[in-house]
């Protein structure tokens, strides 16, 4: 069963900002179903209840699927509209804390280079045959080497989701008849909390690779930190000023970025350890 509120579950324990202090997890609630339920009746009763709509009586049949399926599909989009944009809200109330919380411009270097992200793993199994196996105590991997980016990705990149408001379904779907109308209430309202559980659904996943990516990035500056692996260094050419090959067009200041070494590996014997003051 899905649950009624969408959990943001930040990896952070708190964060002070000027006299107050935020704790986390931070919690996005959805509207309470009273007011979510109001909606979709206005909704309906706008679409639905009106002379032009019941007046014909229609026979149980190809027709009524139709109208349920219309019913269905346009239940989901507006209960998937309608939650995301109450989501949405919620989170543009945390924009400040979340800029802090998802700060990716540190892992930005020489203003255009994103640094890599690591993947760690511990306690490796693998059975090779039935008389033998391989056990590693851990291991690291590039998950996604360095990029040349204009500017750091935000959590808006990651968690903002930007839904047009649905259409309703043409004339020809919608209720004729007072059994139509029934079917067609229940289908939307089937169609709505599924539209609901789909909003929730495409929130946790899009946190969790915010999440993941903050994590893979602190495992990179991790191992660069330890020498376990080289830092990327980006190249650029002097400023210049270029004329396009048709002569039409004049560039100034033109420079070329490109990644003039990935991040690699080194030697065991250049690792070192880390000491962090205080620590046991």
């Amino acid at each position: 069963m899905m649950k009624r509120f969408i959990p943001l579950l930040i990896c952070f324990s708190s964060i002070a900002f000027g006299a107050e202090t935020v704790n986390f997890p931070l919690t996005l609630k959805e509207k309470g179903s009273d007011e979510s339920r109001l909606v979709m009746k206005s909704i309906l009763d706008a679409s639905i209840d009106s002379e032009t709509n019941l007046k014909h009586e229609k026979d149980v049949g190809e027709r009524l699927k139709k109208v349920t399926q219309a019913a269905f599909d346009w239940g989901v989009k507006e209960g998937q509209y309608y939650f995301n944009k109450i989501n949405q809200n919620q989170l543009n109330n945390y924009d400040s804390k979340l800029q802090v919380l998802a700060n990716f411009a540190q892992f930005i270097v020489d203003g255009k280079l994103l640094l890599p992200k690591v993947v760690i793993s511990e306690r490796l199994f693998q059975r090779i045959n039935d008389s033998k196996v391989r056990t590693t105590g851990f291991s690291y991997s590039l998950f996604e080497p360095a990029k040349i980016i204009t500017q750091p990705p935000t959590w808006r990149d990651y968690l903002s989701i930007a839904l047009q408001k649905p259409s309703k379904p043409s004339a020809l779907f919608l209720p004729r008849s007072k059994q139509e109308e029934s079917v067609f209430r229940y289908e939307f309202e089937r169609g709505w909390e599924y539209g609901r559980e789909q909003a929730s659904i495409i929130f946790e996943e899009n946190y969790k690779r915010l999440e993941r990516d903050l994590k893979l990035h602190f495992n990179f500056l991790d191992l660069a930190m330890t020498n376990v692996l080289r830092m990327p260094s980006l190249r650029s050419t002097d400023p210049t000023v270029v004329v396009s090959s048709d002569g039409k067009t004049l560039y100034g200041n033109d420079v070329f970025y490109s990644i003039d070494q990935q991040s690699t590996f080194e030697k065991l014997d250049k690792w070192k350890p880390v000491f962090i003051e205080g620590g046991r």
